[in-house]
């Protein structure tokens, strides 16, 4: 990469980061009408003075432009005052105009730039209802660096704010202000731009995510971070092309012509590669699920990584990179559009040698101009993209095929002296245990690495992803990180407390504490686990699934022994209709910004806070978090701490959307014994999830909104009172006074089940007279409380409570339906009882 396209990247990232410092009363450089545009007579636009001095005194740089320092910090602070026939300096200002132009919605209420504070953007998605208006929105993001939890990254209501003096708003951005100069110090002085660009994007992101880009006659919800990344991914573009095309002047007003490129790649078969493995003998299922789960997000980076190589172009390109998907801001220069030409057969070859066809990347490009990238065009710009992607996922390898034919042949002859691959049964047995190459790394060193990972690496050493880019994991046991930094193209560090770059793995697994060995019982089964390990070995090694299934069960003193049955529950969540919140749900607000914005947020809440809180939450830590990210969510854990946590996690998941109603989650949860395998309850979770999508309202159409646990669909609402229906049950059956047992349970079970044949009676093969047996439920439920559980005594009902809370189980006005409901509560209360 040239010198002075990183002079104009660098320039471009910090152009708008005297805002910070202004709202902070920070440091600024004398007024200078050079700089500065003059309206009316009057010096205006006083942040690039804070711009101008930040870059001279406090901006690090990598090693390539140490000597640049001035030019950045003209190039940087003049973007309001540029000169024309200087590009490096048209290039920020330009990009600055189109990303503000793509952004900023105009309004006539103005906030005072010190006390406006960042709109949650989650707030703005609409998919059953108008757009919200400016007065409609009330939730406000926390000024404070960036952690992934409730207390920082969760919206607060405007009220919050309007009681708060001037000098505490001042205050709250000094203290902001401060502590990002301080992580800046912290920067080695000698990074070449390729590490110190995701190192200073990582700073920025921590300190700027929560502050407004601009708040006069505009909405304030685009941070100033994707401001800065958004212009610096613009500016870069357009310094490559009118580098090329030098011709070509560069102007304020150049929107019409095609500068840009937008390319992107989705892969096609995730959900049947992670889950697809042998039904037949497999250990270490889940460290393959985790691992090709982290494995596809690999892939895709290492592809982007590719193409920047090739280009010439840094990672501000990259627009989005979750859940499979990419999305790539290119210039349209000769480069680009051979590599575009070239790019699909690479992919296609390596796909299909890799994966067989079974799993496949999804190419799309199209030429754009700056105003196809503005606000209210850029919603029918990215509907032509994914129209364009969709199209090509249904012609799938077809640049593959056209040359080869139908037939794959490619990797048959290494089957000739091996056996088959004992997981995937798709490669030649190469390793011990009958694996692959692929499967062996999944198990032994992805699977095995992630929860102790402190570094991802992507450099010329570690396992194969595309061409010549390979991963490397980095624990604590493996040396200093500092050693890979000449060979690595990038270095991430896992979690919000590393250095170099960003990157959140959802890889907890739950670990034996030695306060846990005190408990006898729990002793008892560690010594059954572990019968060849000594005790003092084993503190801090990954619980087995019978160990965490034993955290089931609870102790009841009366009885002296644990109740409860040892189970696990398995799982598996997703988001509701993404990708139409991704493509319809900012109507005509939608904007780059926005859509990277939106992408980040709910990442950070899945594979960060999530994490965190798990990790954290005494009540969840015998949790296994096999994956966590983009949107989807994968655990496995004790099994009514699982169903608490799932109810749990929608809640939070709302009040994090700022309780906008057009989010919602789905989820399925499916029990299991600890030793059934894995590799079988995860498609039927996933079956479980399906279900759960495909609840319907009373008007037939798609509801989504629930969750399938017990095998029955209910409301989020719904599960939470059944919860707590079982929980009820289970207090009753186990104490001496209450005539509720265990033997009533069961009985009561049997009346729900009959009254879900009765209710739907299409979906079950049963005869007439089975079927109006199966209508008495009602009579016999009744019937079984007053011979069984109502007590009399001088012609009073003595424990009218108990009654009156069996009888609410039933619905006058929708009977069979509402009683049937309660299999869910009653299935609860079994297994938290049996002995």
């Amino acid at each position: 990469m040239d010198e002075k396209s990183i002079v104009v990247q660098i320039s471009a990232l910090v152009h708008d980061i005297g805002k910070l410092a202004q709202r902070a009363k920070g440091e600024k450089s004398p007024e200078d009408a050079y700089l500065q545009p003059s309206i009316k007579g009057q010096l205006s636009h006083w942040h690039v003075l804070y711009t101008d001095y930040f870059v001279k005194n406090h901006l690090p740089l990598p090693v390539e432009v140490k000597h640049k320092r001035e030019d950045i910090a003209l190039i940087a602070s003049i973007h309001h005052n540029a000169n024309e026939d200087m590009l490096e300096q048209m290039c920020v200002a330009v990009a600055d105009r189109l990303a503000a132009g793509m952004d900023r919605l105009k309004t006539d209420r103005t906030e005072d730039f010190r006390t406006a504070r960042l709109n949650s953007i989650l707030e703005e998605v609409a998919l059953t209802k108008d757009a919200p208006s400016r007065e409609d929105l009330t939730k406000r993001m926390k000024l404070l660096p960036f952690q992934p939890s409730k207390d920082v990254f969760f919206p607060v209501d405007q009220k919050k704010n309007e009681d708060k003096k001037d000098d505490e708003f001042v205050q709250e951005y000094k203290e902001l202000y401060e502590n990002f100069l301080k992580e800046l110090k912290k920067m080695p002085e000698d990074l070449p731009y390729k590490h110190y660009l995701p190192w200073l994007l990582r700073i920025m992101e921590k300190y700027l995510w929560c502050v407004p880009s601009s708040s006069y006659k505009a909405l304030p919800d685009i941070s100033l971070y994707d401001h800065s990344v958004v212009t610096a991914s613009v500016a870069q573009a357009l310094w490559m092309y009118h580098r090329e095309n030098q011709d070509i002047k560069l102007s304020y007003d150049s929107l019409e012509e095609e500068k840009f490129i937008l390319f992107g790649g989705d892969l096609s078969g995730i959900q049947k590669y992670i889950f697809g493995i042998s039904q037949s003998g497999t250990t270490g299922a889940v460290r393959i699920f985790r691992a090709r789960s982290f494995y596809l997000q690999a892939l895709t980076k290492s592809i982007i990584l590719y193409i920047c190589k090739k280009v010439g172009l840094s990672l501000l390109c990259q627009i989005m990179d979750a859940g499979g998907k990419f999305i790539l801001l290119l210039p349209k220069i000769k480069k680009v559009l051979d590599l575009m030409d070239s790019l699909g057969k690479e992919v296609d070859e390596f796909f299909v040698s890799k994966f067989k066809g079974e799993l496949g990347l999804c190419l799309a490009h199209m030429n754009v101009s700056g105003k196809d990238l503005l606000l209210g065009n850029f919603e029918n710009t990215l509907d032509e993209f994914n129209f364009i992607l969709d199209k090509n996922k249904k012609n799938k390898f077809r640049s593959y095929l056209s040359l080869k034919g139908s037939v794959i042949h490619k990797g048959y002859s290494k089957f000739k002296d091996s056996e088959i691959c004992s997981i995937c049964e798709k490669e030649p047995a190469e390793k011990e245990g009958d694996l692959c190459k692929t499967c062996w790394n999944q198990i032994n060193v992805i699977g095995r690495k992630i929860p102790k990972a402190e570094y991802i690496v992507f450099s010329n050493s570690g396992i194969d992803l595309f061409r010549d880019i390979k991963l490397h994991i980095q624990t604590a046991k493996d040396g200093k990180i500092e050693t890979h930094i000449k060979n690595a193209q990038l270095i991430l560090g896992v979690g919000d407390k590393k250095e170099f770059g960003t990157i959140w793995l959802a890889g907890y697994i739950p670990t034996i504490k030695e306060d846990e060995l005190k408990d006898k019982e729990f002793l008892k089964k560690v010594e059954q686990e572990y019968t060849d390990r000594n005790l003092t070995e084993i503190v801090g090694e990954a619980k087995t699934f019978g160990l965490i299934a034993h955290k089931a069960l609870t102790y009841n003193e009366q009885l002296e022994k644990n109740l409860g049955r040892a189970l696990l529950c398995v799982l598996k969540a997703d988001v509701d209709n993404l990708g139409l919140i991704f493509s319809i749900g900012l109507k005509n607000r939608l904007s780059v910004s926005r859509f990277a914005s939106l992408s980040r947020m709910l990442n950070s809440f899945f594979s960060g806070y999530l994490v965190n809180k798990i990790r954290e939450n005494p009540k969840y830590q015998d949790t296994y978090v096999v994956f966590a990210g983009g949107d989807d969510l994968f655990l496995i854990g004790p099994w009514h701490q699982t169903i608490d946590l799932a109810v749990e996690i929608n809640e939070e998941f709302k009040e994090f959307c700022a309780n906008n109603k057009d989010f919602s989650m789905s989820c399925g949860l499916y029990l299991i014994k600890p030793h059934y395998p894995i590799r079988r309850a995860a498609p039927k979770a996933e079956e479980l999830l399906e279900k759960a999508k495909s609840k319907m309202d009373d008007n037939m159409l798609l509801k989504k909104n629930s969750v399938c646990v017990f095998d029955k669909v209910l409301g989020w609402g719904e599960l939470k009172k059944q919860i707590e229906i079982g929980k009820i049950l289970e207090q009753k059956a186990i104490d001496d006074e209450s005539p509720i047992k265990k033997a009533f349970l069961y009985r009561l079970l049997q009346y729900t089940k009959d009254a879900i044949k009765f209710e739907y009676k299409d979906s079950f093969d049963i005869s007439t007279k089975e079927y109006i047996r199966c209508g008495l439920y009602l009579s016999h439920f009744l019937y079984d409380i007053s011979r069984n559980i109502m007590k009399v005594k001088d012609g009073k009902i003595v424990n009218s409570d108990e009654v009156q809370f069996l009888t609410n189980l039933l619905n006058i006005e929708n009977e069979a339906k509402s009683f049937a409901q309660n299999i869910v509560g009653i299935q609860y209360a079994l297994c938290a009882i049996r002995e």
